[in-house]
């Protein structure tokens, strides 16, 4: 049996009598849900790299989410088949960084559609088809950040999971779930890695004979690219105690930075393990719109100095507070605020550094085997070496430290 299938003896309240039908029950009030996003975006869209927006900066996403065979209904061995066949859900995504520290998201998903088997010969009723899911609310609080000059960032995130929802349609729980992460992340040029770890603290839920409670879990994430395109490889997990009701996804996604604020990204991936609401395959699509800015400076008071009667008070105008330049120390044409590498001219695809090349044998460091000793692209980099001086290099040479003819190499 595939670990992504599911022995479901009963749901909280769904019971299965061995070879006859037992008496059609109500849906419980039940959060099928095992995908958390990332508001914010930075990072990955699964998994977050311990970065915040910049002060003032803010994101809204739309995406729909597909799943495939997120709930089905075995005994043993045999399959009856599936409560969730296709689940189609839309999440309205939305991510505010109020101090360069301090940042809230959040997360609204609707559940557009949903089908499955008709299972009431087995006392199973159907899932409502569409409704409103458990809203999320997060905070996250930056300790170290790369983009104030730490070493890597660090950040440590809170979520709750609100018991509201459509009812019947494995949407929501009927208790608050709390959600700790922490965050960490560095970013080597245009490679930015991703990882975090958590609980999912919930109350205790009889499934069955299993009673299913709080779970670990944790997330490795990958982003590649450059300003106009971005691949994404993500790996998430929930593990239940004793390895009992857990999940594993894997997706991979691309994301397109059409206009400056406005990207499209696609993501999709399988999923493993025997926990209800971990997936066969599940594919993910939508937009994002968001901006950054830095918070202006509040205006300054304006001051007035009451004289004796009968001379009428004056008011004295506030001199205009002039906010500093922003300079451009290296003249890449990338303000310093947004330079990774103020002091050093270098491109914008690789975040205002230099693209280094320490042999100058016109290979970048970055792509270059061997980046202190010169050689020639077809050797990545690395230098023809010939110890003996025979013409024939040694790799190709049967007595590299001895001279000889080439026809005996």
């Amino acid at each position: 049996m595939r670990g992504r299938h599911l022995i479901l003896l009963g749901l909280c309240g769904w019971m299965l009598s061995t070879g006859s039908a037992s008496a059609q029950t109500g849906v419980p009030a039940y959060d099928l849900e095992r995908l958390d996003l990332n508001p914010s975006g930075v990072g990955t869209f699964l998994v977050g790299d311990g970065e915040l927006l910049r002060p003032g900066g803010m994101r809204f996403s739309l995406l729909a989410h597909y799943e495939r065979n997120a709930l089905l209904l075995y005994s043993g061995n045999q399959s009856l088949g599936a409560v969730v066949r296709n689940r189609v859900t839309l999440h309205l995504t939305a991510a505010w960084a109020i101090t360069s520290r301090f940042e809230l998201g959040a997360v609204l998903p609707y559940l557009v559609s949903q089908r499955g088997d008709d299972l009431t010969a087995y006392g199973i009723d159907r899932p409502r088809s569409q409704g409103l899911g458990a809203p999320l609310l997060l905070a996250r609080f930056g300790i170290l950040q790369e983009k104030l000059h730490h070493p890597f960032s660090l950040a440590v995130q809170g979520g709750v999971d609100f018991p509201t929802g459509t009812n019947g349609a494995l949407g929501h729980d009927s208790y608050f779930e709390f959600v700790p992460k922490v965050q960490l992340g560095k970013q080597f040029g245009i490679l930015t890695t991703s990882v975090e770890a958590g609980a999912r603290l919930r109350h205790a839920t009889q499934l069955g004979d299993e009673m299913i409670r709080s779970q670990f879990i944790w997330g490795l994430g990958l982003s590649l690219g450059n300003d106009w395109v971005r691949g994404e490889l993500s790996g998430r997990s929930a593990i239940g105690s004793g390895g009992i009701h857990s999940n594993y996804d894997l997706l991979a996604g691309l994301r397109f930075f059409i206009l400056r604020g406005f990207e499209a990204f696609v993501e999709g991936g399988p999923g493993f393990g025997k926990a209800e609401g971990s997936p066969s395959y599940r594919v993910l699509g939508g937009v994002s719109l968001g901006w950054d800015r830095q918070v202006s400076p509040e205006p300054a008071a304006v001051s007035a100095t009451p004289l004796p009667l009968p001379i009428a008070v004056s008011v004295v105008k506030p001199t205009p507070v002039v906010p500093p330049p922003v300079l451009d120390s290296d003249g890449d044409g990338i303000l310093d605020p947004e330079d990774a590498c103020p002091t050093e001219r270098g491109s914008l695809s690789n975040g205002g550094c230099p693209i280094r090349d320490q042999d100058k044998d016109g290979i970048p460091d970055d792509k270059d085997a061997c980046p202190r000793e010169a050689g020639p692209p077809d050797r990545n980099g690395c230098p023809i070496k010939d110890a003996d001086n025979d013409g024939v290099e040694d790799s190709q040479d049967n007595c590299p430290k001895e001279a000889g003819p080439v026809s005996n190499q």
